[in-house]
């Protein structure tokens, strides 16, 4: 099923299209650009941070690292275990704070290069677990490989900031 078999242009002038989706009118751009899935169409618009695809796969995540660091030694408690779930949620929140403000475009820009420097962060937390021998070499593996698709997600995000940005 492709896009205009679902959404309906309402009007066209030299300048904007308007598009009709689930009774809501959005701009054009609103509706092709962002990276939430549709059960029925691709990238349409998401109300919500918790509609896009890299919040919902970085809160899978952090929830999967607090699961995992429960088994981490008690000495750890301060240290890792306390690094490690911290920057894996600082994703989440900082998602949901910069759709917030997505009306800043530098902002917008400024706050997902900090969800991706926290992608990073989990990812360095990870490799220490692993020397540690509190996980696998595949758990590393697998989990290292989610967040670099959650940090590609992001970084497409940073790039076509303009189609998030409110207008």
């Amino acid at each position: 099923m492709n896009l205009t078999s679902v959404v309906k242009p309402l009007k066209h002038t030299s300048r904007i299209t308007t598009y009709s989706l689930r009774n809501k009118q959005y701009p054009r751009k609103e509706v092709i650009n962002s990276l939430v899935t549709h059960p029925r169409v691709k990238n349409t618009y998401a109300e919500s941070v918790r509609e896009l695809n890299v919040y919902k796969s970085a809160f899978e995540m952090a929830m999967e690292i607090f699961e995992l660091s429960k088994n981490f030694p008690k000495e750890e408690r301060y240290s890792l275990t306390d690094q490690i779930r911290r920057s894996s949620r600082s994703i989440c929140a900082n998602l949901a704070e910069t759709w917030r403000k997505r009306k800043y475009i530098n902002v917008f820009r400024n706050i997902l290069t900090d969800c991706l420097r926290e992608a990073s962060e989990t990812q360095t937390w990870l490799e220490f677990a692993l020397r540690c021998g509190y996980i696998t070499e595949g758990q590393f593996e697998e989990l290292d490989k989610r967040y670099e698709h959650i940090s590609a997600m992001l970084a497409a995000m940073e790039k076509k900031a303009e189609s998030f940005c409110k207008s």
